[in-house]
């Protein structure tokens, strides 16, 4: 990222103009912060982006930072957990706003400099999360990190407007919709920008199929670490060992041993649903007094992983048996009949 000096030598006089301005001791603790950005933006420029995931952006800044852009009220709340640029200026609602405006331009408006502070802190997250956190299963990735050679020159990867791999394929039913040049860029146009499509192609103009449907999920794990027990390269092999793995322990054991009800011999425990109206049956099973509002948001977006609502797209109906655990563990609660989509199991060729 380039440093902008300039940028920072006009910031600082134009907080000389505010600190002219403002007499009572919250603002002139206010401006005082806010000079000291602006002289470290002088000095330094804008900061890099973080070359190794463990210095990378957490949206916390520095003291002097959120004072300048939220005042007190934002200094307050950086000891939450929680993203200081959300405590900025303008950045809620109504009630957020200064409740006064600075003259001077642009730069001394209080309200503008947290909405511009809350975009910096945004963007730094943004781009530090596609760099340690996107790996990205279409093959842009490389291209993302890298860079690419135009015509023109050399073009960073944050940068880059259009990617192959975004393309509408050959015959598809909907590229005779878009205007495709002789290099074959496709440009989305008419009916397929007036309105959102049924399977999500054009959301992005330039890239017809960027997120689309069909179009694999990226990733947020890194490839080697997906599936440890390969041992791809030396890292894995070293950090886990064949101890960790996606079937280590299998999660079927897990969920055997953990929510299995017995019954216990007790014929009143109505085969682990609980007493059949007989008092003294001693049953593992305890119905709940209450039911927690919350429960209803969980549910329903977990609905997606307990159930499967379609065949469609997968690569395989066949049922199996768990490749560890359940097979030979009745003493872990898991059933002869107990079995998965061999859909669900990851493919055997390398990540």
């Amino acid at each position: 990222m380039k440093r902008f000096s300039f940028a920072g030598a006009f910031a600082a006089a134009s907080l000389m103009v505010l600190a002219a301005c403002d007499k009572t001791p919250e603002d002139s603790t206010i401006v005082r912060a806010c000079l000291q950005v602006a002289d470290e933006l002088a000095k330094n420029g804008l900061r890099d982006i973080a070359d190794d995931r463990s210095r990378r952006f957490l949206g916390k800044v520095e003291e002097y930072r959120a004072r300048c852009r939220g005042g007190e009220a934002a200094v307050a709340q950086m000891d939450t957990p929680w993203v200081d640029w959300a405590n900025y200026w303008a950045t809620g609602g109504a009630s957020s706003k200064a409740t006064r405006r600075n003259t001077g331009g642009r730069i001394t408006d209080r309200n503008q400099r947290g909405i511009d502070g809350a975009l910096i802190d945004l963007e730094y997250q943004r781009m530090e999360l596609i760099k340690f956190n996107l790996f990205d299963n279409n093959g842009t990735y490389k291209t993302y990190v890298t860079g690419e050679q135009t015509a023109d020159g050399f073009r960073a990867g944050p940068v880059v407007r259009e990617w192959p791999e975004m393309r509408l394929p050959p015959g598809h039913p909907r590229t005779d919709d878009l205007k495709t040049t002789a290099d074959g860029r496709q440009l989305c146009a008419g009916n397929l920008i007036r309105h959102r499509t049924l399977t999500g192609i054009c959301n992005d103009i330039r890239n017809p199929a960027m997120g689309s449907a069909g179009q694999k999920f990226a990733r947020n794990v890194e490839f080697e670490a997906t599936f440890p027990e390969l041992g791809r390269n030396a890292l894995t092999r070293n950090r886990h060992g064949g101890r960790i793995g996606m079937m280590k322990p299998d999660p079927q054991v897990i969920s055997r041993k953990l929510f299995s009800r017995s019954d216990d011999g007790a014929a009143q425990c109505n085969e682990g649903t609980g007493a059949n109206g007989a008092k003294d049956a001693n049953c593992p099973y305890r119905k709940a007094p209450f039911f927690n509002v919350l429960a209803a948001f969980w549910i329903q977006f977990m609905t997606h992983d307990w159930f499967s609502h379609t065949d469609e797209g997968r690569n395989d109906t066949a049922r199996m048996l768990p490749s560890t655990g359940c097979t030979e563990a009745r003493q872990l609660g898991c059933r002869p009949e107990d079995k998965m989509d061999a859909a669900l199991i990851a493919d055997t060729a390398d990540p």
